[in-house]
């Protein structure tokens, strides 16, 4: 089991990025926000999530944002608030490219999605082997990400969770699986799925070295009660 502290307990919005109407990154309205949510209360920031333009922004783009952002929580007294980077990528070269770049830019942790290109390879073992990798190199601790609908299916089951959560460098992980087939009337029985996975990486990890964290506002309560330590929500931007 990790040594490296996980995310501190709390809520976490996976940042909006604003852009202006030519396609820059609007800093202004990033700042103003940023500041809202520090204000507001919340433990840390979740930037270039799959809220956070992360696919639509180059590498000097997305530095650009963990710098500025980082600057702002600082500057304003925010200095204890973690960020949290998505970096993942189709290859474990540019996965690793990204975490140091957002290292160096000021980011706590990285958060990684299993590279999905050609799904049909990632089996269990591929898939352990992937980020056992990205963690042994990556400058920064790690948190899987397990979000199939925006990894062309791709997803990692419990028992690789907890066999990752093993390594010195893992400290969490974001559960958003199971949403991908959301419709209302079925969606009871899809947040049970994701609650079901949650509780079980929960009840076999040791949440003083690694964070189990919902994925969603509308199963935030029902993680808690689970026990997961934090919940990364969208909703929390508004």
């Amino acid at each position: 089991m990790s040594s490296i502290p996980p995310p501190p307990t709390g809520i976490y919005p996976p940042c909006v990025t604003f852009m202006n109407e030519d396609e820059s990154i609007d800093l202004d309205s990033i700042t103003s926000h940023v500041l809202r949510l520090a204000k507001g209360g919340v433990t840390g920031l979740v930037l270039q999530g799959s809220n956070g333009e992360a696919v639509h922004l180059n590498h000097s783009e997305r530095s650009i944002i963990i710098k500025h952002v980082r600057k702002c929580l600082d500057d304003n007294g925010y200095e204890d608030t973690p960020i949290i980077a998505g970096c993942g990528a189709a290859s474990s070269h540019e996965t690793l490219l990204l975490a140091r770049e957002a290292g160096e830019a000021g980011a706590s942790y990285a958060l990684i999605l299993p590279p999905s290109y050609w799904a049909g390879a990632m089996n269990k073992t591929v898939l352990a082997s992937y980020f056992k990798d990205i963690a042994d190199k990556s400058p920064i601790p790690i948190l899987l990400y397990n979000f199939p609908l925006v990894a062309n299916g791709v997803s990692l089951d419990s028992d690789t969770m907890i066999e990752l959560a093993q390594h010195d460098k893992i400290v969490g992980v974001k559960l958003t699986c199971g949403v991908s087939q959301v419709i209302p009337r079925h969606q009871s029985a899809l947040i049970l799925q994701n609650i079901g996975n949650l509780h079980r990486v929960a009840a076999h990890t040791d949440r003083s070295t690694f964070a189990v964290m919902s994925g969603k506002s509308e199963f935030a309560m029902h993680g808690f009660v689970g026990g997961a330590s934090a919940c990364i929500a969208a909703l929390v931007n508004l």
